[in-house]
């Protein structure tokens, strides 16, 4: 190629015109945009959510296309469930490919999930009327960001490839394409789209099959007639099959089309569409009769037409889009052609009206289609349909005229028939309604009636199935109810002694086809033998009795020895002779309902942290041990009792958790030491008892309690530190007799508790004489209970003080008991005596009315912005109590306080003993208008993770955080616990505030409330009162 001499000249040197000058400035200030939009990061994907319930999702529109990307993409994913966007790159497979496609999938269910991404090679709808995308594989591979990469399926129609979807993953896929165009791509459920698949090959069978008989049955009339318009419809009818055989993929199974072949071929049968019909058009009319100009065009447009088969060969796009042209504008020329010679009064044209405004029609529709007008899934297959029936019309209408001309136009007349001719060669006018025609046309007709009919039907069944309409037999109905509910069949033929299963049990239980279907007796060599008689009883009685139903659990052995639980429900069926002939039912795996049953069982008598037996279990093996004891009267039963020393300071010291860890240890290091007889369980949180069975002399009793507390007393490995524990234990022998197991029991305590007075670490046997020494806890039982009921218990109020102000806010309800014979006891010995004997209930009622009907008095006295608030503690056995939920009602609506002033506090231990419970009480307690506060809070193991759990609006600070050790994170720790206490809407309250420092240290952490013994020790209800009144006075001073 010769260059332009201009090019070479040399450039002049001109002077800038400042138009140019502008111009050019513009240009390079877009150029810098375009260059900034170019290092902005890319945006994160979209994660298209995959409902598990849907069947198909259409996510055409929700692909990032990539064209001319290059041969490496580099794209960012979707945020994944950490929230992360992560940047991956894809090579091309053949190092040829650069458009790519890019899409995110999100299984929003908590089960995995197994979907086919299916792309289409070719699809009618959108495919264009210029340039047609003639189809071709679309996708060549698809690289997911994470997992295994989606199989390819086996499909000549369609790219398909199989994915799994993890529970809550977001999964990017980049799919390398093979060309720049994607028309369609969907998610399919696996069995849906096999169905789907199924249903229209089905269709398309049927389709081909008409349209095949119809071009043979042409093709014999051809030889058989000789006319010209035969062989031209026979022509139009062979086109048809063939571009149905196309669209329907059929040729390309035969010949294994694939890319450019199927193209060319897709491009050949459309040009020969368009030259059949004109063919048939010229002949079928006769327009050479009616000027020779016809036959020129006819023949010129039939030469150009078949040209374009040589074109398809080169181009098969361009090909196709002028053969589509060309067939609107025959289609229309014909319609204006078949007008005008009706007018004329020309048979044939006015035969032909009918089924060429049909054909205008589908011409139109197939406009639309091309163009994406029409996109329904079933528009390519009904236009398939309807070309067969507009072949169909013309095949009436041919042979409809050619049979009516008779044997004149052959020659083959008679004499009648000649004097028929002769008159009209004279021309003498005859009317004549030759009613022969008629008759067989509205036969015809209505032949054809028939057919669009069926054809309406057969689209819409296979398009949606039977069942999908709702018209199923009952039988139907019943089977599909027997899959819905996952049930198996089970039916045995007794007259044959055969047992039918599904091979859903021997899937099940991993055994070879056909092991489960045999006689009855086959079945008791897989049974469990515990199970085996009450089988064959079962059975034998169901044929004994002749009536009745089978309701049966037992178990089957599966290949590697376990077993599983089945449900057998079934009734006999009696034949006409009145004997049972069958007994047909249902077989249901119920193996996770029965161990679920087994572990709420073993839950219920066991103790959650060290699967030992609780208090109940082993109580009731004591007294099965001292029955059996009377009955044979052999080994008798000794008891003891185990307690952790000091083990409370421990659990606080060093954590729940710890804790926790500890007393699993205890009980590992117990269990070594004990006899397969002996019964260890767990009584309490850290005391253990002993049935002991295998010892029987007191001296070896006495050595294996002795070992038993050296085991304890090793020392424990936590982390980087060492742990040593003590315990005490006290022993009770059976005595014999008609001693109770509650007497052996409160012995073996009352051993225990004086153990632990002398100091611990220690066994005790209980000897009567220890009796009086707990008799003093049986009367400070009695004297508690006689203060609740006089209201002699004291109800002492510590001051609350809001930081910002230094004013009162609340008070912290405390009892306080003054005995009149032993003067002060703490609380931390009348306490544990309440919550043994169980006036606990009684004490936090009595607390809980006092505080109230104090608060009411001060709120009425002391109106504030902020009413004041009192705090009351609840115990655990409160908070496990039925009616606490009545008591704080009627609380409440005693004392008309206002709504959350009134706070009930309670520790994270006593919460997280039976989390889902103490969630409902709350949620309940709330709603009643009740303040509820997290006690201690920082100590115990989980109080991040429930925080949000339950519907606390106040935390209190540990004071093991407020007063200063030294340590340089307290602060941190502290400012932390405030600030996420605040960002959860809640108050927060300091304890242990002791001096002026520790209360500027909590205002600067932003801490609203403290409470300690800076602020004042707890004070009665009068001397609580004169510090409300001194308030402001000291607020005016200031």
């Amino acid at each position: 190629m010769r260059h332009n001499p201009v090019l070479l000249r040399p450039m002049s040197i001109v002077i800038p015109d400042p138009k140019t000058s502008v111009i050019r400035n513009l240009v390079i200030a877009l150029t810098l945009f375009a260059t900034l939009l170019a290092t902005l990061p890319a945006r994160a994907l979209e994660p298209i959510p995959v409902p598990i319930d849907v069947e198909a999702l259409d996510i055409t529109n929700s692909v990032d296309l990539h064209r001319e990307a290059g041969t490496r993409l580099q794209v960012s994913t979707a945020p994944g469930a950490d929230g992360i966007v992560r940047r991956i790159e894809v090579p091309s497979r053949d190092g040829t490919n650069t458009n790519w496609a890019v899409f995110a999938l999100a299984n929003t269910s908590d089960e995995q999930i197994d979907r086919l991404i299916v792309a289409p090679n070719y699809k009618l709808v959108g495919s264009d009327l210029f340039w047609p995308d003639l189809g071709s594989s679309r996708i060549l591979a698809i690289t997911p960001s994470q997992g295994i990469a989606p199989e390819r399926q086996k499909s000549l129609e369609a790219d398909v490839f199989l994915v799994t979807l993890d529970p809550g993953s977001i999964v990017t896929f980049v799919a390398e394409m093979t060309t720049p165009n994607l028309p369609e791509i969907r998610i399919w459920e696996p069995d849906v789209y096999e169905e789907t698949v199924n249903a229209y090959t089905l269709y398309r069978g049927i389709i081909l099959g008409i349209s095949g008989l119809l071009a043979l049955f042409l093709t014999i009339l051809f030889v058989v007639k000789g006319t010209v318009m035969f062989p031209a419809t026979a022509a139009l009818a062979w086109s048809v099959l063939a571009y149905l055989c196309i669209d329907f993929g059929f040729w390309g199974m035969v010949f294994n089309l694939e890319g450019g072949g199927s193209q060319l071929a897709r491009a050949c049968a459309e040009v020969m569409l368009a030259a059949s019909l004109i063919i048939f058009l010229y002949a079928y009319l006769n327009l050479n009769r009616w000027n020779i100009h016809y036959s020129h065009l006819a023949l010129t447009t039939l030469i150009l037409i078949l040209g374009l088969l040589g074109v398809a060969v080169w181009d098969p796009s361009i090909a196709a889009g002028i053969a589509r042209l060309a067939l609107a504008i025959i289609g229309l020329l014909g319609f204006v052609t078949i007008a005008v010679l009706a007018f004329q009064h020309y048979d044939r044209a006015i035969l032909l009206i009918p089924t060429w405004c049909l054909l205008m029609a589908w011409l139109v529709g197939a406009a639309m289609t091309v163009t994406g007008y029409l996109s329904n899934d079933i528009v390519q297959p009904a236009l398939g349909g309807g070309l067969v029936l507009i072949v169909l019309l013309i095949g009436f209408t041919v042979m409809q005229h050619a049979f009516a001309g008779g044997a004149i136009a052959q020659g083959l007349i008679s004499d009648v028939e000649r004097k028929a001719l002769a008159l009209t060669g004279a021309g003498d006018i005859i009317w004549d309604w030759d009613i022969d025609i008629v008759q067989p046309a509205l036969g015809g007709g209505l032949v054809l009636i028939v057919l669009l009919i069926g054809f309406t039907v057969m689209q819409h069944a296979f398009a949606g199935g039977a069942i999908a309409q709702g018209l199923i037999s009952d039988v139907e109905r019943k089977a599909l109810a027997l899959t819905g509910a996952g049930d198996i069949i089970w039916d045995w033929d007794i007259d044959r002694d055969r047992i039918y299963t599904g091979n859903e049990v021997e899937d099940l239980l991993n055994l070879k086809r056909g092991t489960l279907e045999g006689p009855a007796r086959d079945w008791l060599d897989i049974l469990h033998p515990q199970d085996r008689d009450r089988f064959r009883a079962t059975l034998d009685a169901v044929i004994d009795q002749r009536r009745g139903k089978v309701t049966q659990t037992f178990r089957l052995r599966s290949e590697d020895g376990h077993f599983r639980w089945f449900r057998l429900r079934a009734r006999p069926i009696i034949g006409s002779d009145g004997e049972v002939i069958r007994c047909v039912g249902t077989l249901l795996d119920v193996t996770e309902e029965r161990t679920a049953e087994e572990r709420l069982l073993h839950d219920a008598v066991h103790d959650n942290l060290t699967g030992l037996p609780n208090r109940e279990l082993f109580v009731d093996r004591l007294r099965t041990s001292v029955i059996r004891s009377r009955a044979e009267e052999t080994s008798k039963p000794t008891l003891l009792v185990l307690n952790l020393d000091r083990f409370k300071q421990v659990n606080d010291s060093i954590g729940l958790s710890a804790g926790d860890s500890i007393l699993l240890t205890v009980a590992r290091r117990l269990g070594r030491l004990i006899g397969q007889q002996d019964t260890l369980g767990r009584l309490s949180g850290d005391q253990y008892g002993l049935v002991l069975l295998s010892e029987q002399e007191p001296d070896r009793i006495v050595a294996l309690a002795d070992s038993l507390r050296k085991a304890v007393r090793a020392p424990i490995t936590f982390g980087d530190r060492e742990i040593f524990l003590t315990c005490s234990v006290g022993i009770a022998f059976f005595e014999g007799g008609k001693q109770a197991v509650e007497d052996m029991v409160t012995n073996a305590e009352i051993a225990l508790n004086h153990a632990k007075r002398l100091g611990g670490d220690r066994q005790e046997v209980f000897r009567p004489i220890l009796r009086p020494l707990d008799k003093n806890i049986v009367d400070l039982e009695a004297d508690l209970r006689e203060a609740i009921k006089k209201e002699t218990l004291g109800v002492y109020f510590q001051p609350i003080i809001r930081l910002e102000d230094q004013a009162v806010a609340g008070f912290e309800v405390l009892a306080r008991w003054n005995h009149a014979k032993r003067g002060k006891i703490s609380p931390s010995e009348f306490i544990p005596v309440a919550e043994q004997s169980g006036l606990i209930n009684e004490l936090g009622i009595y607390m809980l009315d006092k505080g109230a009907q104090q608060l009411a008095f001060w709120q009425r006295e002391f109106p504030m912005q902020q009413p004041l608030f009192a705090s009351v503690n609840l115990s655990s056995r409160q908070l496990l109590k039925q009616d606490l939920i009545n008591d704080v009602k009627a609380v409440l609506s005693r004392t008309s306080l206002a709504p959350g002033t009134l706070k009930l506090e309670l520790t994270e231990s006593l919460v997280m003993s039976n989390p889902e419970y103490s969630a409902k009480v709350l949620e309940r307690l709330r709603g009643l208008g009740a303040g509820l506060s997290l006690d201690d809070f920082g100590t115990g193991h989980s109080s991040l993770s429930y925080l949000q759990r339950f519907p606390f609006d106040t935390i209190k600070i540990d004071q093991s955080f407020v007063k200063p050790n030294g340590s340089s994170a307290r602060p941190v720790l502290l400012r932390t616990i405030v600030a996420m206490g605040h960002d959860l809407g809640m108050s927060v309250v300091a304890e242990g505030a002791e001096s002026e420092n520790d209360a500027l240290e909590l205002y600067q952490l932003g801490c609203e409330y403290a409470q300690g013994f800076y602020f004042g020790e707890a004070v009665t209800a009068a001397e609580a009162t004169k510090i409300l009144r001194k308030m402001p006075a000291e607020a005016e001073t200031a």
